[in-house]
C-alpha cells in the first residue's frame, strides 16, 4: 500500500437513501436534529468555550496496522484554513488549504528540498473544507451554501443505540455520524470515501474535550487496514499567519 496518498485522504474525510417526508415530518426531524446536536456539543464542552475556538493545533504519532509509523502536526484555522506536516517511513508530506485553494507537497525526509507539488482538485478541496468546518465547529450545523444535516434514523453501533446524522456539505461530500442516544457521545463516523473513524480516550484543553486517539478503518485490495493517530499535544487559539496556508511557489 502506498501510505502518503491514503493519509491525505484520511485526514481530509454508505450512500444515504433518499426519503420523502411530509412537511410535518420535516419539522419534527429538524427539531430532533437540533436537540441531538445540542446534546452532542455538550459532550465536548460549554457553548461559550466551543465558540471561542478559532484555531486548533494537533501534534501526535501515527501507527498503521501494517507496522508503519510516523509523526504528524495539523493546524486548523477558521473559517477554512488547514496545514498538515507528516513524516511516515522517511516520506515527508505537507498539505495546505487556503480557503478555496488546496495543495500537497511531498519529498523524502532526508532530502526535503527535492519536493513535488500537487494542486488539489475541487473534490479534494471541498473534503478538506468539510474537515476543517467540523473540527472547529464541534458538530454545529454547517453554514456553507447547499450544506445541511439530515436525520437518518437509529442504528446499533458496537452494541449502542445511536442517532445517525448525515452532514452534507456539497455534491458528494458528506460525513455520517452516529451519536449515542443516551449520552450524545460519538460512536462512529463514516465519510463519503467509505472510511470509518472511531474516537478513543479523552483530553481536556481549556474546557474543551478532544479524543486522545483517532482510529481509521479502511479497505484496500489486500483487505482491512487501520491507522491510529495518538495526540501528544493539542493547543487552542494560537496565532497563525495566513501565509503558512498559501500554496508554495515552485522556487520555494
Amino acid at each position: 500500500m502506498k501510505i502518503l496518498p491514503f493519509l491525505f485522504v484520511v485526514i481530509l474525510s454508505i450512500v444515504a437513501t433518499a426519503s420523502y417526508l411530509t412537511a410535518a415530518e420535516e419539522v419534527d426531524n429538524e427539531a430532533l436534529i437540533d436537540e441531538i446536536i445540542q446534546k452532542v456539543r455538550a459532550t465536548r464542552g460549554l457553548d461559550a468555550d466551543l465558540n471561542k475556538v478559532k484555531t486548533i493545533a494537533f501534534k501526535g504519532a501515527i501507527l498503521y496496522g501494517t507496522g508503519s509509523t510516523g509523526t504528524i502536526e495539523i493546524i486548523y484555522k477558521k473559517p477554512y484554513y488547514h496545514h498538515l506536516t507528516s513524516v511516515i517511513d522517511n516520506a515527508l508530506e505537507v498539505s495546505g488549504l487556503d480557503d478555496t485553494e488546496g495543495w500537497l507537497k511531498s519529498a523524502h525526509a532526508a532530502t526535503p528540498d527535492n519536493w513535488s507539488l500537487l494542486i488539489l482538485d475541487v473534490d479534494q478541496v471541498y473534503n478538506m473544507r468539510a474537515k476543517v468546518s467540523e473540527t472547529l465547529n464541534f458538530f454545529a450545523r454547517p453554514t456553507g451554501r447547499s450544506s445541511k444535516v439530515t436525520y437518518e434514523g437509529i442504528e446499533v453501533i458496537e452494541g449502542r443505540q445511536c442517532h445517525a446524522l448525515l452532514y452534507y456539505y456539497s455534491d458528494g461530500i458528506w460525513n455520517l455520524h452516529y451519536f449515542d442516544v443516551e449520552t450524545g457521545s460519538l460512536a462512529k463516523t463514516v465519510n463519503n470515501k467509505g472510511i470509518e473513524f472511531f474516537e478513543k480516550g479523552e483530553v481536556i484543553v481549556d474546557g474543551v474535550r478532544f479524543p486522545k486517539k483517532l482510529i481509521s478503518v479502511f479497505y484496500t485490495p489486500e483487505g482491512r487496514e487501520t491507522m491510529e493517530m495518538s495526540f501528544t499535544s493539542i493547543r487552542l487559539n494560537e496565532n497563525y499567519s495566513k501565509e503558512i496556508f498559501k500554496m508554495p511557489s515552485v522556487t520555494q
